[in-house]
């Protein structure tokens, strides 16, 4: 299980990382989505599943603004590792 990117809010941490949000306006069933944004596959060294969820919010709940934050993404085809200052 992957996090697909639809939005990403201004000034936010996943700004600061480059995570890039949807643009391509879909339909999938009754649901509207955004569709084109990065895929979200591994946080903080952490592989994305429904069993890490709570894995992933304690490391991310220990980390102090010193420290940087990793987040792996499918884009556009590709694996990129993006890295940014935890702090607030």
């Amino acid at each position: 299980m992957e996090f697909l990117v639809q939005q990403v809010a201004k000034n936010s941490r996943a700004e600061r990382l480059g995570i890039k949000p949807g643009e391509i306006k879909s339909q999938i069933g009754l649901n509207e989505v955004l569709l084109g944004g990065d895929v979200i596959l591994e946080v903080v060294g952490i592989e994305v599943s429904e069993d890490n969820y709570q894995k992933i919010q304690s490391r991310l709940n220990q980390m102090k603004p010193r420290n940087i934050i990793t987040v792996k993404v499918l884009r556009a085809g590709r694996i990129l590792q993006l890295s940014a200052n935890w702090g607030r």
